[in-house]
């Protein structure tokens, strides 16, 4: 069996790095800094997660679709041919890594507009406090599900590195 040509190598390569990193920097973000942002008082704890979402909405979205114009690629060339398992594997790499979209669209939003408000409502008054905040709705516990969320959604590249490997090395 011969070796791949370079071109479908340095895909397969670029797919698997880029996924594996989004799914690393997304779940560290809950894993990790998360534990820490909540023993922030109020409001230092909003700050710092805006904070954290604007970093995170810089380099994660761009990296994923480096990964999935890899996947789509690898799908692409490996359609119709001997290696049409491989190509529905990398089909569904591509859509594990673009199912980040519609979960924080749809799922996440709510929660991060929540958090949006309360930044703004600190930025116009630093010295608000949060008494009387309904159950559910502090910052801190906002935060605690905002992460939840953002374990699931660390999962979708996670799957697609992993079934990238699957595919590559199968």
């Amino acid at each position: 069996m011969s070796a791949p040509p370079n071109g479908i190598r340095i895909a397969q390569t670029i797919g698997i790095t880029a996924a594996a990193f989004v799914a690393g920097g997304t779940l560290c973000i809950s894993y990790h800094e998360t534990p820490s942002l909540l023993l922030s008082p109020y409001p230092l704890i909003v700050r710092q997660w805006k904070k954290s979402f604007d970093v995170g909405k810089i380099a994660h979205p761009g990296i994923a679709l480096v990964s999935m114009v890899a996947y789509g690629y690898l799908a692409y060339q490996m359609k119709g041919t001997l290696n049409q398992h491989k190509a529905e594997m990398y089909g569904l790499c591509w859509l594990a890594n673009a199912a980040i979209w519609p979960w924080t669209l749809v799922v996440m939003m709510p929660t991060n507009r929540k958090l949006f408000k309360k930044h703004e409502e600190i930025e116009r008054n630093p010295e608000i406090s949060e008494t009387g905040v309904a159950k559910g709705e502090s910052a801190g516990e906002l935060i605690r599900s905002w992460s939840k969320m953002n374990i699931v959604r660390g999962c979708f590249p996670l799957v697609a590195a992993a079934l990238g490997a699957w595919a590559s090395l199968g």
